[in-house]
């Protein structure tokens, strides 16, 4: 384990975001999907079957660029960054 050199500065910051997938996908896409999600470097925290979401953390340096990519990807409906909803009285 590293103690005197590494700290958790030197690890790569991450975003969270909301990935909502297209209606009417079968299983198979949807594995097909997180696998390449995560051979790019994302990582699915939580997978919200019932409304075709997933909860991810992804590199915050190749975000922009990821995001691009995964807003036209065929199973993808919609990304958005993970955060506080509040609601206006």
């Amino acid at each position: 384990m590293c103690k005197e050199h590494c700290s958790p500065a030197s690890a790569p910051e991450t975003q969270r975001i909301i990935v909502t997938m297209k209606e009417g996908l079968d299983e198979k896409q949807k594995v097909e999907f997180i696998k390449d999600f995560e051979e790019k470097g994302g990582k699915v925290v939580d997978k919200l079957d019932a409304i075709n979401m997933l909860i991810a953390e992804i590199p915050a340096d190749v975000l922009t660029s990821m995001q691009s990519s995964l807003q036209g990807h065929d199973v993808v409906r919609h990304v958005e960054l993970d955060g506080e909803v509040t609601i206006q009285k």
